[in-house]
């Protein structure tokens, strides 16, 4: 029996660079933008990797690596989840104290912080503070989680996005955002229509978007291989049958997948066919509870093609199935689609 910790355990979002694997090309694609001062927009599924993304980007190995001065750029992060119901004043502040303990000299931190201590924050005053920041050769990234969120608070109004617009085009600040919608779909995190006036923003308009979807082989096969590396676990080709089926090269799954089947090993289960039970039998449950917020999250013509392709047909609607397949919920073969996961094929069927 191995007695070792699973180095797949890891459920939460990677904020360490090192433990990153693949998305080598959306990230030379992002930080070229931002070194030239484009603002991006990453859309991608839940779970899909895009918390981790964002970590991954502000750290200073990886901006050095792309053209950015990780010595004079400050990355500051807002997750728009957790700042629900935040007020300007408390998105001055979180961006100032974040500002505060990044920028390191003297005359500039002391100005940051007179800002900080006023109450309330006014946008001209951030301004001036980011002028400053430009002026000194520091660029600001402003790394946006959850930006539904944002969108959705009613706290924020159209004048607080004027404001972030007026930034990135008078200050050089530039924006990197993660959402599960597009910029133009942002309201249906909260039903819809709700807060379309938002989106009329000139700031929705400043924006190069890219997709944050499934893994590709070679990336899984990275993953797996620097997660293994110094256990005494080798997976086999049963076992990467079984993280290609159920995991379906998505990131979160194929963690899930590779944990379960590690416990397999470690249990000294020889079997193959034992240890895909197992791993299938224990990975279940976890899913179901992702695989509901996928349908829950789903239009009435997306349920309906993941219901024909759960049941093996494959005549389905185009559009819907495009939209799914952008999603990383269906993969396309060369002349057929099918469920991402078997496992996910079952929970549909069984829910039916």
């Amino acid at each position: 029996m191995i007695d070792a910790p699973n180095p797949f355990a890891q459920r939460q979002g990677i904020r360490d660079a090192g433990l990153f694997y693949g998305r080598a090309e959306l990230t030379r694609v992002i930080l070229e933008l931002a070194a030239s001062g484009q603002s991006c927009a990453v859309r991608g599924e839940r779970r899909i990797g895009k918390t981790s993304f964002l970590a991954y980007v502000r750290d200073p190995r990886v901006l050095a690596a792309h053209g950015l001065d990780a010595s004079r750029t400050a990355c500051v992060e807002i997750d728009f989840l957790a700042f629900g119901s935040a007020t300007p004043n408390e998105v001055w502040r979180e961006i100032l104290d974040a500002l505060y303990h990044v920028v390191d000299e003297a005359p500039l931190t002391q100005r940051i912080d007179r800002v900080r201590a006023s109450d309330p924050i006014t946008f001209a005053e951030v301004r001036r503070v980011l002028n400053a920041l430009t002026m000194a050769a520091w660029r600001l990234v402003i790394l946006c989680d959850e930006l539904e969120w944002a969108v959705q608070n009613p706290a924020l109004d159209l004048s607080f996005f004027g404001a972030l617009r007026s930034l990135a085009s008078g200050q050089g600040v530039v924006f990197i955002t993660a959402s599960r919608y597009g910029l133009l779909e942002l309201d249906r995190a909260g039903g819809g229509d709700a807060r379309r006036e938002i989106l009329a923003s000139p700031f929705f308009n400043i924006f190069a978007e890219r997709d944050i979807g499934a893994f590709e082989a070679h990336e899984v096969a990275a993953l797996l291989a620097g997660q293994l590396e110094g256990t005494q676990v080798r997976f086999d080709a049963s076992d990467i049958d079984v993280i290609e089926r159920s995991g379906g090269r998505h990131p979160y799954f194929v963690q899930l997948l590779a944990y379960h089947l590690y416990d397999a090993h470690r249990a000294g289960i020889d079997d193959p066919l034992q240890r895909a039970a197992w791993a299938r039998g224990r990975a279940t449950p976890e899913a179901a509870k992702v695989f509901q917020n996928f349908w829950s999250h789903s239009s009435d013509r997306e349920r309906g093609v993941l219901e024909v392709l759960a049941t093996g047909s494959s005549l389905v609607d185009g559009q819907a199935l495009a939209e799914l397949e952008r999603r990383a919920l269906v993969r396309r073969h060369h002349d057929h689609a099918t469920v991402f996961s078997d496992l996910f094929s079952a929970w549909i069927v069984a829910r039916e």
